[in-house]
């Protein structure tokens, strides 16, 4: 199988099926894509690439399936072809096609910690990524609008975050970074 056209190669795997011949298939990407092109007919290759494209017999059937890469999500298909965040499954028409995969980072925000006052006090964190031992200034990276609980069954009092203060869990939604404080005693 001989590849027709290559745009730039970067951060993403185009792999397609079949015999590249008529028409012109165009897939553009965003960064930091894995956007994988399958058709009908075996043998397969691979390539990195953005602005990829390729013949296609007119009537044959195409899938386009898009992975994101970590700290990326999918946020649609820009295509005449194409819609929403499923697959991308059309009949090659007697036209060329321009398909596009719209992959966005993931905003992340950081949730501070202050552990302080008796020693060995300790907090963890709902996903995981806080795991804080008085005394301690701690940090983790959550996906925005995450619910992190905080927990913690030594003896203590909450400050910040909009929690109550003496609840054994603390449930911060990461609309944006937070700071706050426990007080082990």
């Amino acid at each position: 199988m001989k590849k027709v056209g290559q745009g730039n190669k970067t951060g993403g795997l185009w792999t397609k099926v079949g015999r590249p011949a008529g028409r012109i298939l165009q897939a553009m990407k965003s960064c930091s894509t894995i956007f994988i092109l399958l058709l009908a007919v075996a043998p397969a290759y691979s390539q990195d690439c953005i602005g990829c494209s390729a013949k296609f017999d007119v009537g044959q059937k195409v899938v386009l399936t898009n992975t994101p890469k970590e700290g990326h999500y999918f946020a649609g298909w820009l295509s005449d072809m194409c819609y929403g965040t499923g697959q991308c499954s059309f009949t090659m028409p007697n036209k060329d096609v321009h398909v596009d995969a719209i992959n966005i980072p993931i905003m992340m925000e950081e949730l501070h910690i202050y552990a302080y006052g008796k020693d060995g006090g300790r907090v963890i964190s709902s996903p995981a990524g806080i795991d804080c031992t008085a005394p301690n200034i701690c940090k983790a990276s959550f996906p925005r609008d995450t619910k992190v609980t905080l927990t913690s069954t030594s003896p203590h009092k909450w400050r910040g975050y909009g929690c109550a203060v003496t609840t054994s869990d603390c449930v911060v939604t990461m609309t944006k970074g937070k700071a706050g404080n426990i007080q082990f005693y």
